[in-house]
């Protein structure tokens, strides 16, 4: 397989510290802080294919892409959305959303400058 196939499944794992995170503190309970201040975000490279990882004050995690030589792919997003159950995305400002852990983790094309779904890790595709 060609780099351009294989290398965006890189960039859910590179927000592996971000779910572990965000993950805990819906667990504990805690409030959530404001975006981009869970700690786990990266304004500058942090890899070679991972230009940069932000994320909201919900939980949503979005990795951007790079060092692909491709247009279709670099400057791209990918988000990873942590669920409260099979079907609601995580709301600190729902009741019981907090103090209960995140029951999955959605993947898939950010809302703004989204990952083409054909290059999507698997992991991504279908998946919600």
């Amino acid at each position: 397989p060609t780099s351009r196939m294989r290398a965006p499944a890189r960039s859910p794992l590179a927000a592996s510290a971000c779910r572990t995170t965000i993950t805990e503190v819906y667990q504990s309970g805690s409030s959530t802080p404001d975006a981009d201040g869970w700690g786990c975000e990266s304004s500058s490279q942090t890899s070679k294919y991972v230009r940069s990882i932000h994320t909201s004050d919900a939980g949503v995690i979005t990795v951007e892409a790079q060092g692909f030589g491709d247009t279709d792919i670099d400057a791209k997003k990918i988000d990873l959305t942590p669920y409260h159950d099979g079907s609601t995305v995580k709301n600190p400002a729902t009741t019981n959303h907090m103090g209960s852990p995140v029951f999955k983790w959605v993947c898939g094309p950010a809302s703004t400058d989204p990952m083409p779904a054909k290059f999507l890790p698997g992991s991504c595709r279908g998946n919600g």
